[in-house]
């Protein structure tokens, strides 16, 4: 079945990147001359997806109002996650946080795995040793090219718990089987149900495609992730790179 529907979950306070995002989602935060919302819907658009649902909170007017009568990018906006938004249909999750460049869309990307495994398909990138604790560790083995088979993973695994050294980050296309999962799901982390709690459960009996996705990750909730994305894409637009590219050869000679 088509992926067809996508959500984004963008409900976060944004406390890393405090005080910019007081008054301002950090998903409203720009990157060069977009904000950083706009940049995830244009993807999922661009891999195929024909509705959005982006989850919101209290206090992220802003995103409600710059999409608003935006046609080119219309997007439902919700305050909590609507099943009956998906129905019996397989979707794609694009988390607010991430922000992907990449040649072809990491969305797509996932969607072809979906398509071509039958299986929910979760995008991934190797993460450093030291760093593996923060996220999630897969079980995983190859299958062909990019694509690996996941039969289990952990969340913030302690040492003795690490699987692997890949990690999901940013992009899930998951069945609607998903549902089923989530209802006898416990709580996890924060006291909520957590996706990745479900996902963990879809691995161990049916197992999922882990794509070590083409693409560069901007995490948009880390303050020096928002630096990264602004001096990289900056780097790359037609009107700023020039002057941006002259301006780093200075400060770096003064600098140094």
């Amino acid at each position: 079945m088509k992926v067809r529907k996508a959500i984004i979950p963008a409900a976060g306070l944004g406390t890393r990147v405090l005080p910019a995002s007081k008054a301002i989602p950090k998903e409203m935060l720009n990157i060069v001359d977009k904000p950083a919302i706009q940049y995830i819907v244009e993807e999922a658009f661009a891999s195929g997806i024909e509705d959005i649902l982006i989850i919101t909170n209290r206090g992220k007017g802003a995103i409600e109002d710059h999409f608003d009568h935006a046609f080119e990018l219309e997007a439902k906006l919700a305050e909590n996650p609507d099943k009956n938004f998906v129905g019996n249909e397989p979707f794609a999750v694009l988390y607010g946080d991430d922000v992907i460049i990449s040649d072809n869309p990491v969305t797509k990307q996932l969607i072809d795995a979906y398509e071509k495994y039958g299986k929910g398909a979760v995008g991934v990138k190797e993460v450093k040793k030291e760093d593996i604790s923060k996220y999630c560790s897969l079980k995983t083995e190859p299958i062909e090219g990019n694509c690996h088979l996941c039969t289990d993973m952990v969340e913030k695994p302690k040492p003795e718990e690490i699987m692997g050294y890949f990690s999901i980050l940013g992009r899930v296309d998951m069945p609607p089987e998903i549902f089923s999962i989530l209802e006898h799901t416990p709580k996890g982390a924060g006291n909520e149900l957590q996706l990745t709690d479900a996902m963990k459960e879809l691995a161990k009996s049916e197992g999922v495609i882990a794509v070590d996705y083409e693409g560069k990750r901007y995490d948009m909730g880390n303050k020096f992730g928002i630096l990264q994305a602004n001096i990289e894409v900056g780097l790359r637009h037609p009107e700023v790179k020039e002057q941006l590219k002259e301006f780093l050869k200075e400060i770096t000679r003064n600098e140094g």
